[in-house]
């Protein structure tokens, strides 16, 4: 099953926090490598943002599909309906502040079909006066 921990790195001059069901080895998913991946290209921090937003979907959707079909129960138990990955991408750009928090969901539609959702998709720019917690 997935393996959980928390991490922050630094890619350029951007930085990205994550938790949840972030690695699993078997399947070769791997969420840390997408968000390097986004942040290292060129481009605005919202471009690497979206780009990450991209390319995470299907591989996750695919991870708890598998989790699902190979364990019902862990899936129902730990991850329908609760966050699954919670990244936070912030840094400064022309000298401000920048902080986009994205956070994914499982659910299950039909009694049978599993769809990753954005659980909160959150934007917080100048002024922000918002807390947020992942992990």
């Amino acid at each position: 099953m997935p393996q959980s921990e928390c991490k922050i790195r630094q890619v350029g001059d951007g930085f990205f926090a994550i938790a949840g069901n972030i690695r699993e080895e078997l399947m070769g998913f791997d969420a840390v490598k997408i968000a390097t991946e986004a942040l290292g290209r060129s481009g605005k921090p919202i471009a690497k943002v979206k780009a990450f937003e991209q390319n995470i979907l299907l591989p996750l959707t695919e991870l708890v599909k598998t989790a699902k079909s190979k364990d019902p129960a862990y899936f129902d138990k730990f991850l329908r309906d609760r966050i699954l990955l919670a990244v936070a991408f912030f840094g400064i750009e022309q000298r401000m502040l920048y902080l986009y928090v994205r956070s994914y969901i499982a659910t299950v539609y039909n009694s049978t079909d599993v769809k990753v959702e954005f659980e909160n998709n959150t934007d917080c720019l100048t002024d922000c006066d918002q807390t947020f917690r992942i992990g």
